[in-house]
């Protein structure tokens, strides 16, 4: 994986914030990422451009 970008996330459940890695390519990339304080599975959205990170969006399994 080449990771060059990260991005802060907040955790729907916990509130916590916490930085996931990003791989660099251009698109929507969803994946699930545990959150670091609470271990629930979110499920997260980053759509980036050729300038970087445009969006990115945290939910939990619920929405």
């Amino acid at each position: 994986m080449n990771v060059t970008d990260e991005t802060d996330v907040q955790c729907p459940y916990c509130g916590s914030v916490f930085t996931i890695a990003l791989e660099s390519f251009e698109g929507r990339q969803e994946f699930v990422e545990d959150c670091a304080v609470c271990c629930r599975p979110i499920s997260i959205v980053i759509t980036v451009d050729e300038d970087g990170i445009s969006h990115a969006e945290a939910h939990g399994e619920d929405e």
